[in-house]
């Protein structure tokens, strides 16, 4: 029973408020509205100022104004005014409106099926007025078979028009039914190379949205048959059938744009349209998807999903000797998926038997980097690949792969410079040496040896060391030999591995530690390039001058 009177105080007091809100209000409503009191009118059921106030706000705008306009025509009856200003409310009333755009639909389509012609266009008009698509189309449909109006192909393609662009097939496949003469009479002057008449046939239709009309003008402007290639022109047309989702054209204008002929180069948009080509199944794009995934351009870059494009790539065409060949090198470095040196073997061979220059060089480095492997098959692991014998191009992708970001990474320095603190806690800075000569080259390359990881520590412990020591101990057991104390003076520890040194080592009064990796035949073979560079630039200094000696 209490509580019963509470509810009923409750609903008093919120019958004031409303009460107060609109005595508030009531000398003039209009002086000063908001869609508080728009709302509040229309609750308390004054619809009269309600629809004053609200057909005020709504003048500037604002959605509530809208939304409850659209109620007070719904009550008087008025359903297709109710649509139109629930359109219009949609920024804040997007599910309202979506609901009853369902709903008009259904009723359009059902008055259609009845021959109720003269109701269903009238919805369908202000659903197409909204970018309703499936009305659109219909409207197409009806002028076009002139059901309850005069049939008329122009009004027809216009509407069909809308919808193809927004991507819908039907229409689009009603568009080359209403032009396939034209379409047909174009294309056989394309093929007897009468190319300015074929133009003449083409251009209306496909300025009426026939996109491949509008293909085959960007094929005649991008290949010079009207004259001098005009890729402006090309890219036009391209862009045209491409927002009709053609495949050819989107693949077409993706070279354009990745190329900026005819075009700003934009390599965002080249991936945009060569993803849309690849989506539609144009085989020719998935390589480009694939490549710019891996490289990151245009695209956040992502390894799994280059790796999965490149072998749909080499799926739709086998022959592809550039697709093996990235697809090999991903396999190589262990890009998207797991390291498997023998797949990518295979494919390195594949695409240099095509006549692959590049592949069989590929094939080569590869082939004399597992025969260096074979010295000590079980050296030190750093980032899943093993130390003796990993190449630059190897390492690199590794080391990024772990989390390390690049401070610097160029082939004209022996060493690249990493931010190391999320794969190596504690320290701050990896240098990645190498050898330049080592792979038959004398300057920096992708196929340079790996001759020493070295990771740097800021430490102001002087029992750090032994922490990092007993790390390493677990995984390499105790250092093979060590020299001093922690509790004073310099101290460093050596493991001996598999053709690779590991030293760890702190001077003094700097407690600051250093991490290395050496790969023994390596580190010595980048020892003697560094001094031989060194001596070169010493004398280069007194170049010219050995008469004053």
């Amino acid at each position: 029973m209490q509580k019963q009177k509470g509810e009923e105080m409750k609903r008093m007091f919120l019958g004031f408020g409303i009460l107060a809100i609109l005595a508030g209000c009531a000398s003039n409503p209009l002086e000063n509205p908001t869609a508080q009191s728009c709302a509040e009118y229309y609750k308390a059921g004054d619809k009269q100022t309600a629809e004053a106030v609200c057909g005020k706000i709504s003048g500037w705008g604002n959605s509530d104004g809208y939304y409850y306009l659209s109620k007070i025509e719904h009550d008087k009856g008025n359903e297709l005014k109710r649509l139109g200003l629930l359109y219009k409310a949609r920024r804040a009333y997007g599910s309202e409106y979506k609901e009853a755009e369902k709903e008009y639909l259904e009723r359009a389509l059902s008055e259609k099926k009845n021959k109720n012609y003269g109701q269903a266009k009238e919805i369908f008009e202000i659903l197409a007025s909204h970018n309703n698509v499936r009305s659109q189309r219909e409207l197409g449909n009806i002028y076009y078979y002139g059901l309850g109006v005069a049939a008329s192909t122009d009004k027809a393609v216009s509407w069909f028009k809308k919808a193809s662009t927004a991507g819908d097939q039907y229409s689009k496949n009603s568009l080359n039914t209403i032009f396939a003469d034209d379409y047909k009479r174009g294309l056989k002057l394309y093929e007897s190379k009468n190319y300015s008449e074929a133009l003449k046939v083409w251009l209306p239709i496909a300025k009426e949205g026939h996109y491949d009309a509008q293909g085959y003008l960007g094929d005649l402007y991008r290949l010079g048959k009207l004259g001098a290639p005009d890729y402006s022109e090309a890219a036009k047309w391209y862009s045209l059938a491409a927002d009709q989702d053609g495949a050819y054209e989107s693949y077409r204008l993706a070279l354009l744009l990745n190329d900026g002929q005819g075009v700003s180069k934009n390599t965002r948009e080249a991936y945009k349209y060569f993803k849309k080509a690849a989506d539609k199944g144009y085989g020719s794009a998935y390589f480009y998807v694939a490549y710019f995934l891996s490289k990151g351009e245009g695209v956040t870059k992502d390894l799994i999903a280059a790796r999965k494009w490149y072998e749909k790539a080499l799926i739709k065409d086998p022959e592809e000797s550039v697709v093996k060949n990235n697809l090999a090198l991903m396999y190589q470095r262990g890009e998207g998926g797991d390291r498997d040196l023998k797949r990518a073997k295979e494919l390195f061979k594949l695409a240099a038997d095509a006549g692959n220059e590049l592949a069989a060089n590929n094939l080569k480095s590869l082939e004399k980097m597992l025969a260096i492997q074979k010295k000590y098959p079980n050296s030190p692991k750093l980032f899943g690949i093993h130390t003796y014998g990993a190449t630059r191009d190897e390492m690199r992708s590794a080391i990024k792969s772990a989390g390390a970001t690049v401070i610097r990474e160029k082939y004209s320095y022996f060493a690249d410079t990493y931010n190391s603190r999320q794969v190596m806690p504690g320290s701050y800075e990896m240098l990645a040496f190498y050898s330049q000569e080592s792979d038959g080259n004398d300057y920096g390359s992708s196929g340079d040896y790996l001759a020493q990881i070295q990771y740097k520590f800021r430490s102001s412990s002087k029992w750090y060391i032994d922490e990092i020591r007993d790390i390493l101990s677990q995984k390499y057991g105790y250092p093979d030999s060590s020299y001093g104390s922690a509790h004073l003076g310099e101290v460093t520890h050596y493991w001996y591995k598999n053709g690779v040194t590991i030293k760890l080592e702190r001077g003094w009064p700097n407690l600051d530690l250093l991490l290395s990796y050496n790969v023994s035949d390596f580190k010595s073979k980048m020892d003697s390039e560094i001094e031989a560079v060194k001596k070169r630039e010493k004398l280069k200094k007194y170049e010219g001058s050995s008469s004053a000696f």
